[in-house]
């Protein structure tokens, strides 16, 4: 990573001196405010890097660990003030685009020439067009708090929140989800007062070998450099492929109280599903004994329930309690579990303008895997 800082009014290009108009850029991007990306960021925030997908729609990040446990975080293009990637302005095609994948420029194939993505009309795939390369994620939340120190809260409390936004129906997996939703769970916490006014430019070379950070915060602006890495690919759980069994949207505060009062020493903790109260349990049994929460769908906790037939699915207590990292700045969670005991968590942030952000968590039950998928 390089950084250097300068002071100074804003202009369209970066410190060194190349514009942001140059074809030596694959994406330009501009936030006026640099926080919901870093509190989505620092809701995936379990591993050290991040497999990192562009295209004309957004940003998707994500995160894996074991082929069992996937966090994925997606910023739409409506969160930036200006979005520009592709063949709208770029001229050629990307060297490591695709449309279902791609490869990083500094793989054993970088040479194999790739012109799907070029001579596109306008209305025709370029939806499928993306680059994809791998990020160090704790390096690259430094670089956007650099003027702050540590990440402050982004996202504001909204009371009003339209269940129907997370009725579970349209999933957020293989895309850049959008909806209005939610808000700030918790809105007298520190997090939820803390302000910044950092900015944000953000490109990534045409190569897609390296991501340039330009942050400006009171006339001081600071770059970082950060060289990408060959992403390796993403497990596909195939959650949407198969029937929702269960299906509940909970308040996000209560769920992470729920979590955190379970005993921490449990390997795994399991969730029941019944057709009476209490319709909804978490418990855990570890060496003090057992804990468990239960909820009722007769209550203001839960907004939606729906169970296709009682059941009981685990899950490894220490997976499952990555949520708590997206539970802190959201409202509201969709909990679902698909035919074959595959659990998303899909949790809606608003940001402060009330556009809404996701990120989700997908856990597979404890079982082989490979017996799975």
């Amino acid at each position: 990573m390089a950084t250097r800082t300068t002071t100074g009014p804003s202009t369209a290009r970066v410190p060194d001196g190349t514009s942001l108009d140059s074809p030596e850029y694959a994406l330009v991007a501009k936030l006026t405010n640099v926080k919901p990306l870093v509190q989505l960021l620092k809701a995936i925030h379990f591993k050290k890097q991040t497999h990192c997908v562009l295209t004309h729609r957004g940003v998707k990040f994500s995160v894996e660990d074991s082929r069992s446990v996937q966090a994925h975080a997606y910023l739409q293009r409506q969160f930036f003030s200006e979005f520009r990637f592709g063949p709208h302005w770029h001229r050629g095609p990307l060297p490591n685009s695709s449309r279902g994948g791609g490869g990083h420029p500094n793989s054993a194939g970088r040479e194999a020439e790739d012109t799907r993505g070029a001579g596109l009309g306008e209305g025709e795939e370029e939806e499928e067009l993306e680059m994809v390369f791998a990020l160090d994620l704790t390096v690259l939340l430094q670089c956007l708090t650099i003027f702050s120190g540590t990440a402050g809260n982004a996202l504001a409390h909204s009371a009003n929140t339209p269940a129907n936004s997370l009725d579970g129906t349209g999933g957020v997996g293989g895309g850049i989800p959008g909806g209005p939703v939610g808000g700030f769970g918790n809105p007298t916490s520190a997090h939820a007062r803390y302000k910044s006014n950092t900015s944000l430019g953000w490109v990534v070379n045409d190569k897609g070998s390296e991501v340039e950070l330009v942050l400006e915060e009171n006339e001081v602006i600071s770059v970082c450099k950060l060289a990408t890495f060959e992403s390796e690919e993403i497990t596909d759980f195939q959650f949407q492929v198969h029937p929702i069994q269960h299906r509940l949207i909970i308040k996000s505060d209560i769920l992470r109280d729920a979590l955190s009062e379970l005993d921490n020493a449990s390997e795994k903790i399991t969730f029941t599903f019944s057709a009476h109260s209490p319709h909804f349990r978490i418990s855990t049994v570890g060496m003090a004994g057992s804990t468990e929460v239960n909820f009722s769908k007769d209550t203001d906790i839960i907004e939606s329930f729906y169970s296709a037939e009682p059941a009981q699915h685990a899950y490894r207590y220490n997976q499952v309690q990555h949520a708590l990292n997206a539970l802190v700045y959201s409202s509201k969670t969709s909990v679902r579990i698909n035919q074959y005991g595959f659990l998303s968590m899909q949790f809606m942030i608003q940001a402060d303008r009330g556009d809404a952000c996701f990120v989700e968590l997908l856990c597979a039950p404890m079982q082989s895997f490979e017996q799975l998928i």
